[in-house]
Parts: structure tokens; sequence; C-alpha cells
């Protein structure tokens, strides 16, 4: 039945939603990296994983 809805964007896969839950990921993302960069050490970035190093952690986020 979910794999129907899927195929058929019907229900929680309608484009709009699909879309409005990505940008908000991409939003949550995006206010993760600028919250480590206060306490970051070093950024690196390389293609879809952007590694964020601090003194106690390094984190990673996948694009």
């Amino acid at each position: 039945m979910d794999q129907q809805a899927r195929k058929d964007q019907t229900g929680p896969y309608t484009p709009e939603i699909v879309a409005r839950e990505r940008r908000e990921d991409s939003l949550q993302k995006a206010k993760q990296i600028e919250n480590l960069k206060r306490y970051t050490v070093k950024i690196i970035k390389n293609k879809n994983v952007i590694f964020c190093i601090t003194a106690s952690y390094t984190f990673f986020f996948i694009f």
C-alpha cells in the first residue's frame, strides 16, 4: 500500500509535500551547520558530504 502511494504520488507522497519536506530538511541542515561553525576547528567539503571537526566531536552531513 505504501509503495503504491509512492508510485501514484498520493497522500504524503504528493510532489508538493515531498518538496516541502526536502526544503525543511535542507533548512534544518543549514541551521545545524551554522550552529556548529561557532565551535568548529575545521570544515571539509567533499562532493555531497561536509565534515565539521570540533575539539570534541566530528560531525558529517550527507546531501
